[in-house]
């Protein structure tokens, strides 16, 4: 338990930290379960920050 809420406490990211924080039974979930879903969590904020200039040059062409 005390690794969990240092895992959960020490996330770099905030709007990640507020999503796991905020997750419905948080409490009650093992520690290999906290750690997927934070894994989830950065690994779609990644793909997020890959995707958006492709879809910023995708955008831009259809209006050329």
């Amino acid at each position: 338990d005390i690794v969990k809420l240092v895992l959960l406490n020490g996330l770099a990211d905030d709007e990640i930290r507020k999503e796991v924080l905020g997750t419905t039974e948080i409490d009650t979930k093992t520690l290999n379960d906290s750690v997927a879903l934070v894994d989830s969590k950065e690994t779609a904020v990644r793909a997020m920050v890959i995707e958006a200039p492709r879809v910023a040059a995708s955008s831009y062409r259809k209006m050329v």
